[in-house]
């Protein structure tokens, strides 16, 4: 992709009748890593959903991966992956299920799977683990092994430091 991976012009996104983003522009070039500072309420999070196109656009540009998020939300959240405050991980399922769970949403194959789990450390005995038994680290780590496995274009990563609640 010869351009900006997401780039957001003057957008607004409003919830319920609140404007939770009001006028965010930024330019995000393939390979680079964009910190969002501020203060809680700030829309950090808003931004994040808007990006994986789970918010819509009440007015100003947004394109993701060449996606034009005004009409175009749902074909790029395939393409995007938000890990949140919370792993969206499944509790009674272990680490490997939880990751071909994920992965089959992209028709990931069992080489891809091994790959992004090995990669994470999750390989070996943390494979056959329940989710529920892991520590936060572990958790987290599943999580963005999932992300890796469903072939994620653009990583979007809410305080991937913080534990699940």
């Amino acid at each position: 992709m010869s351009g900006p991976v997401i780039e957001l012009v003057d957008v607004v996104a409003v919830l319920g009748r609140f404007p939770a983003l009001a006028g965010a522009t930024i330019s995000v070039r393939q390979g680079e890593i964009v910190l969002l500072r501020g203060p809680n309420g700030a829309g950090k999070t808003t931004l994040l959903r808007l990006c994986a196109g789970l918010l819509p656009v009440a007015r100003g540009r947004a394109v993701v991966l060449g996606y034009d998020l005004a009409d175009q939300r749902a074909a790029v959240r395939p393409h995007v992956g938000l890990l949140g405050h919370r792993n969206g991980l499944y509790l009674d399922l272990t680490v490997e299920e939880n990751v071909r769970f994920w992965a089959a949403t992209v028709g990931a194959r069992d080489d891809e799977i091994a790959a992004a789990m090995a990669r994470l450390g999750l390989d070996g005995r943390l494979a056959e683990l329940p989710v529920r038994r892991l520590s936060a680290g572990q958790a987290r780590r599943t999580a963005l092994a999932c992300l890796v496995a469903r072939r994620a274009r653009v990583w979007l990563l809410d305080e991937p430091h913080a534990g699940p609640a």
